[in-house]
């Protein structure tokens, strides 16, 4: 089950996500996701550490969200079969990055070099 999501910055949420992201919670996944993306942030948290399993259509909305344009960091527990779910292009893709715990998932969001910035 998607909890409400919580902003990290102007262009960044978390979304934790809790049992099973599959069916309906899928799909309601997917829709915050577009949402979001609309509404400018187009970084997102998905915590999925307490998530015991993604079907199909989880997985489309994880690539939806990806072909949209959004940078996603997910939140997976060690071992998790993230790989039984996504597909394994996506390992590849510069927009999708893998974290261990939360904090360090919003750390580097909120780094000088995920944030945009450029000093010169």
């Amino acid at each position: 089950m998607e909890r409400k999501p919580k902003e990290i910055d102007y262009r960044s949420v978390l979304i934790p996500v809790h049992g099973k992201l599959r069916g309906s919670q899928a799909r309601k996944l997917g829709e915050t996701l577009e949402r979001l993306y609309k509404e400018g942030y187009d970084q997102v948290v998905l915590d999925l550490a307490d998530c015991l399993s993604i079907d199909s259509v989880g997985a489309l909305s994880i690539e939806r969200a990806l072909d949209l344009g959004q940078r996603l960091y997910l939140v997976v527990v060690p071992g998790f079969p993230l790989e039984d779910f996504l597909p394994p292009e996506l390992g590849a893709d510069p927009r999708l990055r893998f974290f261990a715990e939360v904090s360090e998932a919003v750390r580097h969001v909120r780094s000088k070099e995920e944030s945009g910035l450029l000093l010169v």
